[in-house]
């Protein structure tokens, strides 16, 4: 994409050399810092979690079902791509917690069937991963997310176990409304 801008700048041969016009240099400096802030602006946007929507702690083990309901968990293994973001989950568009790299959260719901998705990307793009979970009466559910692979699946508890004993617990930290 920086490519095919480049292109757009005038070249020496048709408008003469740019270096030798004030002007020029300072239009193009222009254009190069209006192409930065268009792309930066417009490039990840989605489900970005800010920075004070949740709080990371030590790692907090499974817990088990109350009475009645299910537990399901989503973890993500750190990775090189994506492993900054910090992304919201959903349960059918309701955000249940964040998933940033290293981490995992837990929450109980009632039984059911239930989609969970992360969605990002920019204007002109947007990745969706979710998977169905039909939850039963005191079961526990593990969905490992992979976002440099934007894919989300459930995994059985003694893998999830395994892959999550290291990984540290993020704490979504819903918006207070003021009424």
């Amino acid at each position: 994409m920086f490519a095919e801008f480049i292109l757009f700048l005038p070249a020496a041969t048709e408008f003469g050399n740019p270096l030798d016009d004030k002007m020029s240099i300072k239009r193009q400096i222009h254009v190069i810092l209006l192409f930065v802030l268009v792309s930066t602006t417009t490039g990840c946007v989605g489900t970005l979690a800010k920075s004070n929507a949740y709080q990371i702690t030590h790692n907090r083990g499974v817990p088990k079902p109350s009475n009645g309901n299910a537990v399901v968990c989503v973890y993500r293994i750190w990775r090189f791509t994506n492993g900054g973001a910090t992304f919201y989950i959903f349960k059918d568009d309701e955000i249940v917690g964040v998933s940033h790299r290293g981490t995992y959260f837990c929450h109980e719901t009632s039984p059911g069937e239930y989609s969970y998705y992360v969605e990002w990307g920019g204007v002109n793009e947007k990745i969706t991963t979710s998977i169905m979970i039909r939850a039963k009466v005191n079961k526990q559910y593990f969905i490992s997310f992979l976002a440099d692979a934007a894919e989300m699946r459930e995994v059985s508890k003694s893998l999830a176990q395994k892959e999550m004993k290291d990984l540290e617990y993020a704490e979504y930290l819903p918006p207070i409304i003021l009424k």
